[in-house]
């Protein structure tokens, strides 16, 4: 177990959130294209581990990534846990690319803190 660790999104647009009885819910019609979570796994130095009900998990020495993938494969939103304070690496990537056009990064306050 890796201790605590803060949580981040990153949806499409227009994505409606949720916090439910199990964590966070995302409705919407856009998906997140492939080349992002190449970029993503490049960037943040992961490894894809598993893959299990709809959900590809990837795993860095200081953060985890699932994409949770619709019927047909397509990423509907990316789920990260951030080690070590690593999370503004994510924002300031967002921030700096027009890559991540389209894309909300959503970091909710007090969630995994």
């Amino acid at each position: 177990m890796r201790g605590k660790y803060k949580a981040a999104f990153i949806v499409p647009n227009g994505t409606a959130k949720t916090l439910g009885d199990y964590g966070w819910e995302f409705r919407g019609i856009g998906r997140i294209s492939t080349e992002v979570i190449t970029y993503l796994v490049g960037a943040l130095g992961l490894k894809l581990v598993g893959e299990y009900s709809g959900i590809r998990k990837y795993v860095g020495e200081h953060a985890e990534m699932s994409t949770f993938l619709d019927e047909g494969n397509d990423v509907e939103s990316i789920y990260f846990q951030f080690y070590n304070d690593s999370i503004p690496d994510l924002s300031g990537m967002f921030k700096e690319s027009d890559f991540f056009s389209g894309l909300e990064l959503f970091i909710p306050d007090g969630v995994g803190l």
